[in-house]
């Protein structure tokens, strides 16, 4: 393969907002990072979205009186910067909720509390709603309602959630006719935990409004069973009358540093690099299932408080940030945010054109016992396509040893590759094929670099060099 330069990265101010890209710049409502060392740097990664969070009990400290300061610094500093917030609405309020177990209320309903503190949260809504109908459009109702550690007192309930978010998005349509309606669930797919079994099914059941839906996902493997997870989240959306429902890969996160007992079950120790192949997965298989856009978690780690749910203290809270929570210095999960937010900034819509890899040219897949994930898209008229090998995580296997040859398809004449280049997502590198051959059906590109992280092929003229 030969190198031929490099990805210049633009900053957020010159990226659309069709861009798939977006960071989480949660925990702000609980003070567990310093919020004024971020800004910049991710107006020079080129990251377009932010998942803000907005904190009823900072915004009412006194009963009646809103204060949305703090708020309107992160969403004002933001804009600045061509970063569009968006927001996911919570939580409690211990002025309403005196005996709930945690200072910052997480995690505590109000609908769970009766008329009186359901009226204060209308309330609340509605100011906030007001305050900010000029400046966002994206209001995600609640966070992770299906655990326990964000649904509290009580059980979680998925017709109370629904129930929930209904009322919630009256007042909010009320005051903001071009609201956009959102929710969002850490397990939607099908599950054997007991909890979840019909979870999502009741609530899609019994939604008014809805106009995104959010899934989370903490995977050692990004590409297992997402195609199918998010066609059967489409069909039943489609069963209850919803068939123009955006889906958002709306939180999904690895940290640089976790215990080896957390739940996303690794097999060791993780590292930075770890972390930011996990990212690029993420960002590219949500692109290839047609998701909208996809966010990333989190910003910085959470150094400066212990970091609480519902159920209390989380003990050995992971580093999921992108920026050192002690130094704010990047982690190599910064850099590829900056490249994949630069590759996946136009508007593309999911291709069925035909990819596959081989190995020295003739056989599939030598010294390749999986079988590599593949997508394609269009934008502007023309293909591109991406594919990685998808290794488990911790393995840690990086570029392979072996180039390939990469066949894409080349039937009608908007298939044709005037002078494609291949991107490595993660360094930002560009290279050329070696050689390429024509076919009435396929066209071959040998000599293809092949990791465990995403490649993309694109059309010359589409790429910015620096």
């Amino acid at each position: 393969m030969k190198w031929i330069g490099k990805l210049k990265i633009k900053p957020s101010n010159e990226i659309p907002l069709t861009s798939h890209a977006s960071i989480g710049f949660e925990c702000l409502d609980r003070d567990l990072y310093d919020p004024e060392q971020c800004y910049d740097l991710l107006k020079q990664c080129g990251v377009k979205y932010a998942r803000v969070q907005t904190g009823w009990i900072k915004c009412e400290t006194q009963k009646g009186v809103y204060t949305f300061e703090w708020l309107d610094s992160i969403v004002d500093n933001l804009l600045k910067r061509g970063i569009q917030p968006w927001f996911n609405v919570g939580f409690g309020n211990k002025l309403y909720m005196p005996d709930c177990p945690t200072e910052s209320a997480v995690g505590q309903v109000p609908m769970c509390y009766g008329a009186e503190v359901l009226l204060a949260w209308k309330n609340y809504i509605a100011a906030l709603t007001k305050h900010y109908a000029d400046r966002i459009t994206y209001f995600e109702i609640w966070n992770e309602p299906d655990l326990v550690n964000f649904w509290a007192p009580g059980k979680s309930n998925p017709v109370e959630y629904a129930e929930f978010v209904n009322l919630t998005a009256e007042v909010i349509l009320k005051h903001h006719k071009g609201a956009k309606i959102g929710a969002c669930m850490s397990e939607p797919f099908p599950s054997s935990s007991e909890h979840n079994k019909d979870y999502f099914w009741d609530f899609a059941a019994n939604i008014k409004y809805l106009d995104f839906f959010s899934y989370h996902r903490y995977d050692t493997r990004a590409d297992v069973d997402l195609s199918q997870n998010v066609k059967f989240i489409k069909k039943i959306f489609a069963l209850n009358g919803f068939n123009n429902v955006e889906l958002w890969g709306g939180e999904c996160g690895y940290p640089s540093n976790l215990p080896l007992d957390h739940t996303i079950y690794p097999k060791k120790q993780s590292n930075e690099h770890i972390q930011a192949v996990a990212l690029l997965r993420y960002y590219v298989t949500d692109a290839a299932v047609g998701c909208r856009l996809t966010s990333f978690y989190t910003v910085a780690d959470y150094t400066q408080k212990p970091y609480h749910t519902a159920t209390g203290i989380m003990k050995n809270f992971s580093l999921f940030g992108l920026l050192n929570g002690t130094t704010y210095t990047p982690k190599l999960g910064y850099r590829a945010l900056a490249n994949i937010s630069n590759l996946l900034k136009d508007d593309f819509t999911v291709s069925d054109r035909f990819i596959a890899l081989t190995t020295h040219y003739t056989r599939p897949y030598v010294n390749m016992p999986q079988q590599p994930f593949c997508a394609a898209f269009e934008k502007n008229g023309k293909p591109f396509y991406a594919y990685y090998y998808p290794t488990y995580l911790e393995d840690e296997c990086g570029m392979l040893e072996t180039d390939v040859c990469v066949r894409i398809q080349n039937i009608f004449k908007n298939d044709v590759m005037q002078d494609p280049v291949v991107v490595d997502s993660l360094t930002g590198d560009i290279y050329e094929p070696e050689k390429r051959e024509d076919f009435k059906s396929v066209t071959l590109l040998y000599g293809l670099p092949v990791a465990e992280h995403p490649m993309f092929i694109m059309e010359r003229s589409e790429v910015e060099f620096e």
